[in-house]
C-alpha cells in the first residue's frame, strides 16, 4: 500500500497518485473502516480516502476498533468477497 499523504489530521490523498491536487486510480477499491476507531476516526481517514478514490466502496465495521480485520475478520472476509464477486460480474 503507498504511503498515505496527510494535510493536519485528515488523510489528503495517496502519495504517487495524485493528479491536480485530486487523487486518482486506475482501479476499483474497497476501503474498510472502523466505527471505533480512535487513532483514524471515520471522517478523517476512511471517508476521506474513499470520496477520494474513483469507484470505491466504503465498508464501515460497526462495534470495531483500529484493527477490523482482527477484531471481525468473518464481516471484512464478507466485505471484501462481495466487492469482488460484484467486480467479477460487472
Amino acid at each position: 500500500m503507498q504511503d498515505l499523504v496527510w494535510d493536519g489530521d485528515r488523510v489528503a490523498g495517496i502519495r504517487g497518485h495524485t493528479q491536480g491536487g485530486a487523487t486518482v486510480t486506475e482501479h476499483a477499491r474497497v476501503v474498510i473502516g472502523a466505527d471505533g476507531d480512535a487513532p483514524f476516526p471515520i471522517e478523517r481517514s476512511s471517508q476521506v480516502l474513499a470520496d477520494k478514490l474513483p469507484d470505491a466502496r466504503l465498508v464501515i465495521v460497526n462495534d470495531s476498533g483500529h484493527l477490523p480485520h482482527v477484531e471481525k475478520p468473518e464481516i471484512v472476509n464478507e466485505a471484501i468477497w462481495k466487492w469482488l464477486e460484484d467486480k467479477i460480474h460487472s
